[in-house]
């Protein structure tokens, strides 16, 4: 399929040489700001643009991967990869809504949560105005966005993943993401800190990229399909894949995701029959049983640190309030509460920064990191912007909810379970961290929601969104 994106000869010099033209003072800015490597970065990244108004599909693969390279290799701060990633795919993001709107002007709402989320995005760009009202860097506050709209990236795909050998292209391409990531935190993890770590706590105090809802949202993937799935190769690569995800899952010591990933196990054990159980069961004893061996044979004599680790995480666990990081993290509240109270329609704007104590180190504290999803959304944009982003994962879950009891015996059930568990994971995720401005965050929730309009295209029955 090709976007109806055409130049006439009479309109080169319009659209081409002018913009050329353009470049000549961005580059001399980049130059004198010592930014060059990065404007030729956004030059090298533009002509990827055309292979989205040539081939989209491509495009949407291309995104998938170039974002797998994304939660790797970027850290804090903005990088090349970075500004690359922003013309590739936003970029490509921006000229789809322009071609679908303004071209080809075609309606883009199928149902009440498409509405909601263009709604939310149609008023994002006026939160820079609070923004810079209270004095925030703009430049958090792009960064902020553009991590957002990655969200809108179900749209396309919603559109190129037509049939049943795209999505499983598209899920494969995830899959190798997901591999990628894993192997990258386990050699990281045993080059850079197991290594040199003697105790417990240097492990629990170090500091390493991780995207914790990819591993836990990877592992009841696999654990579905591996119960549900018939083929010998497709049970193997599923262990592969959970074994994986699974050992990053551990060493990232986040017990919000150890926590998610039981809690969907155990619903995920309740709801399937009792043969699935007991292959269910099967899995589980051979990643269980790999794990250890695993651990023991890469690790040696460090593998007692990393299970000492794993205990102290769990005991600190059902402390509850009790715990010292918890604790610290409560300490944001009042602060948190006193900017809603203050901005309760338009927020503090997104990119913004909370100055509290920190009762474990017994000083005053500025982060930009939010440790509440909820109450960080309220902060930032406000209770009617939250309202219709929030309300836009409730509908997409409802859907599924309902879709998963039309589909049951299917064999489009174990998808739709795979989506249904991903909503429950990030719902507990924001009761932690803002995951809601990360990466990986949106990375999964989109796979998700791709799984379900596919689902719900290819059933046929609308009747399931009223």
């Amino acid at each position: 399929m090709r976007l109806q994106v055409v130049l006439p000869i009479s309109s080169i010099v319009q659209y081409v040489f002018l913009p050329l033209l353009l470049l000549f003072p961005l580059f001399y800015f980049s130059l004198s700001a010592g930014l060059e490597l990065y404007f030729f970065v956004a030059l090298i990244s533009i002509p990827s643009i055309i292979i989205f108004i040539y081939r989209p599909k491509i495009w949407v693969y291309f995104s998938i991967l170039f974002l797998g390279a994304m939660l790797i290799l970027v850290d804090e701060g903005v990088s090349p990869i970075e500004i690359a990633f922003g013309i590739s795919v936003v970029g490509g993001l921006l000229l789809y809504f322009y071609n679908s709107v303004l071209v080809q002007k075609r309606r883009l709402v199928e149902h009440t949560a498409d509405l909601l989320i263009l709604m939310f995005f149609f008023f994002i760009p006026f939160n820079a105005l609070f923004a810079y009202l209270n004095n925030v860097d703009l430049l958090y506050w792009i960064r902020g966005v553009s991590i957002l709209s990655l969200l809108l990236m179900y749209f396309p795909m919603r559109e190129f993943i037509r049939t049943s050998k795209d999505l499983a292209i598209l899920l494969f391409l995830s899959l190798l993401v997901v591999l990628a990531c894993s192997i990258f935190v386990v050699v990281q993890y045993k080059s850079g800190i197991i290594e040199v770590a003697q105790y417990a706590w240097e492990l629990a105090s170090s500091k390493t990229k991780f995207n914790h809802i990819v591993f836990s949202c990877a592992f009841i993937f696999s654990t579905i399909f591996f119960v549900y799935s018939k083929g010998l190769w497709l049970k193997i690569l599923m262990i592969a894949t959970g074994l994986l995800s699974a050992g990053a899952l551990v060493i990232n010591v986040s017990r919000t995701f150890w926590l998610s990933t039981l809690l969907c196990s155990i619903l995920l054990f309740l709801y399937i029959g009792w043969k699935k159980r007991l292959q269910y069961l099967f899995y589980f004893g051979i990643i269980f049983s790999l794990s250890l061996a695993i651990l023991y044979s890469v690790f040696g004599s460090n593998s007692t640190v990393v299970l000492k680790l794993m205990e102290y995480r769990l005991v600190s666990s059902a402390k509850g309030v009790e715990d010292k990081s918890f604790s610290a993290r409560v300490a944001e509240y009042p602060v948190l509460f006193e900017g809603i109270r203050d901005n309760p329609m338009t927020g503090i704007g997104i990119g913004s920064k909370i100055q509290f104590r920190d009762p474990l180190s017994v000083t005053n504290w500025k982060a930009l990191v939010i440790h509440n999803g909820f109450l960080s959304i309220l902060y930032r944009i406000g209770i009617p912007l939250a309202l219709l982003y929030v309300l836009f994962f409730v509908f997409y879950f409802v859907f599924s909810v309902k879709l998963l009891l039309k589909v049951r015996g299917q064999p489009f059930e174990p998808f739709v379970l795979f989506s249904i568990m991903v909503f429950i994971v990030a719902f507990v995720a924001q009761t932690t961290l803002e995951y809601y401005l990360l990466r990986d965050f949106n990375f999964v929730v989109v796979i998700a929601i791709v799984i379900v309009d596919f689902v719900l295209r290819n059933y046929n029955e609308k009747t399931v969104l009223q």
